[in-house]
C-alpha cells in the first residue's frame, strides 16, 4: 500500500470522516498519482538511495447515499504503470467496496465503515531487486491479496465552513507475509465561500508483525507516519478540480518521495 491521503466530500460544504452522504447524493473523486524518486525507507526505517523509480496510478473513490444514515462507498487503482530499472510495467491495485452507517447525526457525527478489498495478480512481478548498505530491496508494484477493514470515524464541523475528524481502525490481509495492521488518521479543514477548500491529513500505519522485507512501493507489509495537503476548487456547485501533495516522514518498507496528486471531483 503506497502512502496516498484523500479527503471525502459531501453536497453543500466539505468535510472528512464521520459524515454520511443524504439519500440519494453521491461524491465522486478521481485523480492521478504520480510519484517520482530514488530513495526509499528500508525495513530498518533508514532511507536509502535505491535507483530512479516512478509510478503513476489512475485512482478514484465513490459515495452513494442508500439512505440519511446508510452511505455505499467504493475506491480503488484500477490501472497503474511503474517503472524501475530499466523495466516497465502495467498493473492493477487494489479494488475496495464498503459501507457506511451514521450512528450520530448533528453538530458531532460517528460513524462506522467497513470495507472489502481485492488486489489482483495483474504486475505482480519484480521490476528489480538491489541490495545497498547490505540490505536487500525490490520493487514490486502490486501483490494479489484480499483485505477486510473496520473503522471508527468522528467529525465536527467548526465555525464558517471548517472541520475536524478523525479515524481509527484495523486492517486483515489474507496473504501468508502480510500481517494485520491498525490504522488512524486526523484530518483539518475549511471551506471558504468563494469554492476553495483545504485540508491537511496525518495518518498512520502499524503493523502488529515486524516489517522484514524493502518493497519501494509499499505494497505488503509496511509501517509509516504520513501527511497530505490537498487543495480543491469547485469553480460549480457540482464541479472542482483537485490537486495534492503527501509524504511519510517516517516509514518501513515504503518510498521515500513526495507523491502529487492532480484530478477531478463531482458532487451531486
Amino acid at each position: 500500500m503506497m502512502l496516498c491521503l484523500s479527503a471525502t466530500t459531501v453536497p453543500g460544504r466539505a468535510y472528512g470522516w464521520g459524515w454520511s452522504q443524504a439519500r440519494g447524493a453521491h461524491y465522486l473523486k478521481v485523480w492521478d498519482r504520480s510519484l517520482l524518486g530514488n530513495r526509499a525507507y528500508f525495513s530498518d526505517g533508514t532511507a536509502r538511495y535505491v535507483g530512479a523509480f516512478g509510478d503513476h496510478a489512475l485512482n478514484y473513490y465513490f459515495e452513494y447515499g442508500a439512505t440519511d444514515r446508510w452511505t455505499f462507498v467504493t475506491f480503488g487503482r484500477p490501472v497503474g504503470l511503474a517503472t524501475f530499472s530499466g523495466n516497465t510495467r502495467v498493473y492493477v491495485g487494489d479494488l475496495n467496496v464498503g459501507l457506511r452507517r451514521g450512528l450520530v447525526q448533528g453538530v458531532w457525527n460517528l460513524a462506522v465503515e467497513a470495507h472489502y478489498g481485492y488486489a489482483p495478480p495483474v504486475g505482480e512481478t519484480a521490476l528489480g531487486r538491489g541490495v545497498t548498505e547490505g540490505q536487500p530491496f525490490e520493487y514490486t508494484p502490486t501483490i494479489e491479496m484480499h483485505r477486510l477493514e473496520a473503522e471508527l470515524q468522528l467529525g465536527r464541523g467548526l465555525w464558517r465552513g471548517g472541520w475536524v475528524s478523525a479515524q481509527a481502525g484495523f486492517r486483515w490481509w489474507l496473504r501468508e507475509g502480510v500481517g494485520p495492521a491498525v490504522y488512524g488518521g486526523v484530518q483539518v479543514g475549511h471551506q471558504f465561500g468563494f469554492g476553495l477548500t483545504v485540508s491537511g491529513t496525518v495518518l498512520a500505519h502499524q503493523p502488529l508483525n515486524a516489517v522484514t522485507i524493502t518493497n519501494i512501493p509499499g505494497t505488503g507489509q509496511t509501517r509509516y507516519v504520513g501527511f497530505a495537503i490537498d487543495l480543491s476548487y469547485w469553480f460549480t456547485p457540482r464541479w472542482s478540480i483537485t490537486a495534492g501533495i503527501g509524504g511519510a516522514p517516517f516509514a518501513q518498507s515504503n518510498a521515500a518521495a513526495i507523491p502529487i496528486l492532480v484530478g477531478f471531483e463531482h458532487r451531486g
